[in-house]
């Protein structure tokens, strides 16, 4: 019984990861397999509710159709349970800054520029996080001269 039930829950992990590959891009077309892919992956969870691995899929499927709240909900699980996870971390930075939540966004930013976690990815992409970073900034002067007024 054990054997099948394990079968079983591999085969929902393969469709999953299948289904939420990174190199997707976001279409109508695709937002169908989106949806597949959160369904597969909750129904995973149910089995092993702290695979990381899984929940980065579904945060990932839920920031690409949009639903922030529930990708925001995911990745700080994530965090609760691997605080150093890469990978949560700069799906979340993203979200922030789509959703031009810059206070939330600008210590994560501090954290891709200090940490030597992230130094590859800060040399592969320096442009996007040096744009992040001027706009986080313009922000929080802005903030300053509101409180100031």
């Amino acid at each position: 019984m054990e054997d099948k039930f394990i079968k079983y829950a591999n085969e929902v992990l393969d469709k999953c990861e299948k289904l939420t590959s990174r190199m997707e891009i976001t279409t109508k077309n695709n937002l169908k397999k989106f949806d597949q892919a959160i369904k597969l992956a909750k129904e995973y969870l149910n089995v092993d509710k702290d695979n990381v691995y899984v929940l980065l899929q579904l945060g990932f499927a839920y920031k690409q159709i949009g639903d922030y709240e529930n990708a925001i909900e995911v990745y700080d699980y994530i965090l609760s349970i691997d605080s150093y996870n890469p990978e949560a971390r700069l799906d979340l930075f993203d979200i922030y800054m789509e959703i031009e939540q810059y206070d939330v966004a600008a210590p994560i930013l501090d954290e891709i520029f200090t940490s030597p976690m992230y130094e590859t990815i800060l040399k592969e992409n320096r442009a996007k996080y040096e744009e992040a970073r001027e706009t986080i900034n313009k922000y929080l002067e802005a903030q300053k001269l509101k409180i100031n007024a």
